[in-house]
């Protein structure tokens, strides 16, 4: 018989593409539906608290903006903030929740400084475990933050009429 090396080697290397391709069609089922999973998060969780988020900051005659495209291939929602009022400069700083590049795992961000970069988080959440409350905690510490830098820039002047002896 002849050529039956040559038909085991290439039985071996089909199976190996057809193996290969397998893998490769499971990573962009569970790439998609990670995607899938985030595009949800994004809608039923982070983006009512950003927005909440924001109605409280705007109520309160200042800016805040969420910034998400809807489409599905955006792996990140922002919560831009900006204290500066009429008469002040004030921070500007955002809050970013970004899908990781293994479609796994997110993590927070900040930036407290306009034009900078964000600093993320050494925390990474799974996507089951990004919840209400977690994305409450980080918004709020964030604006918490955001809103002390005011008070590292200017005195606070305390008007308690107190007794001086």
């Amino acid at each position: 018989m002849a050529f039956e090396q040559l038909e085991a080697a290439l039985l071996r290397l089909r199976e190996g593409r057809l193996k290969k391709e397998a893998a490769e069609a499971r990573k962009r089922g569970a790439d998609t539906a990670a995607m899938e999973q985030f595009v949800l998060i994004k809608s039923q969780v982070l983006a009512p608290i950003f927005n909440k988020a924001a109605t409280l900051i705007t109520d309160d005659d200042l800016l805040a903006e969420i910034i998400d495209q809807e489409d599905n291939t955006t792996r990140s929602i922002t919560l831009k903030v900006d204290l500066s009022t009429d008469n002040e400069d004030g921070p500007i700083g955002s809050l970013i929740c970004r899908l990781d590049e293994n479609l796994e795992t997110c993590r927070f961000g900040m930036t407290i400084t306009q034009n900078t970069e964000p600093a993320f988080d050494e925390k990474f959440f799974k996507l089951q475990e990004l919840t209400e409350e977690v994305a409450v905690r980080m918004t709020e510490q964030f604006l918490v933050d955001l809103i002390a830098t005011v008070f590292k820039k200017r005195p606070i002047v305390s008007t308690s009429r107190g007794n001086t002896a």
